[in-house]
């Protein structure tokens, strides 16, 4: 069972007792989605105390400024921090926003009388807290909201947060060494807490959503050798991604730059087409392109859906083609039921 520190539970008791109070009214499911911003905004106010951190806070973004604003304007105050927090830091740009917080607002606090003073007495109990404190562990916050969020919002992430037994299982098998590691389906930043100092890692994620949660999670844990991007949505996203040309390149959309690990949980049943016109599963589409790419010195860990591994067709010729070429490390069969929002059984592929 985790063990908590007295600090540590009684902010998960603010809240929990948030989410009581709003129970049964209008916006109750989304209530986590307004407190996760904010309260990673809490924790950026205490950060700037301390010296080296990289990230600006300006007056208008202050804590006392939400924590002496008068009821009837404390949703204006709390929006002008957001704001004013992205256009100080590049890094954040679009990130509370991206969130929907003007909407989840609305929903959560103006529908339903006295709501807002459920959010008024939160920031001034949060006001009590330091969350740079030695007894306090603001990353293991941020995924306890994140696990909570993701059991009672109703419309549910899909990616929900990869679980951090299948993120270890991933990142175990990265070399020692430094290297540059590329992810092309991010989901909430799900590798960010596991990626060693001496490792690089750029990321994408389509979904807005997730990406913005993802960045807030990788402040939450100061990962600053990863990089999440936003990737704007499109049908072949996946192949504009990962190409094959020249021969032995990972790279992201726009750039030219060489990975040694591709690591990333693969959209499971979707459609790629490529440039031909040629359509496979977004997961045989990746196996495709690293047995035209790889090169000595690259390893890929992909994690898959089990029948990757048993459909018949094109995907058949794959497996065939990544057994003759010698490419497979490691299989690790898992079973259903570990991610939140499938219960698809898993498998984990190891190719070097």
């Amino acid at each position: 069972m985790e063990e908590l520190t007295k600090a540590e539970e009684e902010v998960r008791e603010l809240v929990f007792q948030v989410y009581v109070r709003l129970q049964g009214k209008p916006g109750a499911d989304v209530a986590l989605m307004v407190l996760i911003p904010l309260i990673t905004l809490k924790y950026l106010n205490d950060q700037v105390k301390n010296q080296g951190f990289e990230l600006k806070i300006s007056s208008e973004a202050q804590w006392g400024k939400l924590s002496q604003a008068q009821h009837h304007h404390i949703i204006e105050r709390l929006l002008i921090a957001y704001t004013v927090v992205e256009r100080d830091n590049p890094s954040l740009k679009g990130v509370f926003t991206k969130l929907g917080v003007v909407d989840n607002y609305h929903q959560v606090f103006y529908k339903t009388p006295n709501s807002i003073d459920v959010l008024l007495d939160f920031i001034n109990d949060l006001s009590q807290f330091d969350f740079t404190q030695t007894d306090f562990s603001f990353g293991d916050l941020f995924e306890w909201l994140l696990s909570t969020f993701n059991n009672t919002y109703e419309r549910r992430l899909e990616p929900g947060a990869l679980p951090k037994a299948l993120a270890e299982l991933m990142t175990y098998f990265l070399p020692e060494e430094p290297v540059n590691i590329y992810n092309p389906y991010a989901g909430i930043g799900d590798l960010a807490p596991y990626i060693l100092p001496n490792k690089t890692c750029v990321a994408q994620e389509i979904t807005y959503t997730a990406s913005s949660l993802g960045a807030l999670r990788v402040l939450a844990h100061q990962a600053y050798s990863y990089t999440l991007e936003q990737q704007i949505p499109s049908e072949n996203w996946l192949w504009e991604a990962v190409t094959s040309e020249p021969p032995g390149t990972f790279r992201r959309a726009g750039s030219q730059h060489h990975f040694d690990v591709l690591m990333t949980m693969v959209p499971f049943n979707r459609k790629i087409h490529d440039s031909q016109g040629k359509s496979l599963r977004s997961e045989a589409w990746l196996l495709s392109k690293l047995l035209e790419s790889f090169q000595p010195h690259q390893r890929a860990i992909v994690l898959l859906s089990s029948g990757t591994l048993f459909r018949g067709g094109e995907e058949a010729k794959i497996r065939k083609d990544l057994i003759k070429k010698d490419l497979i490390e490691t299989i690790i069969s898992l079973p259903a039921g570990l991610l939140n929002y499938t219960s698809i059984p898993l498998v984990l592929l190891v190719m070097n």
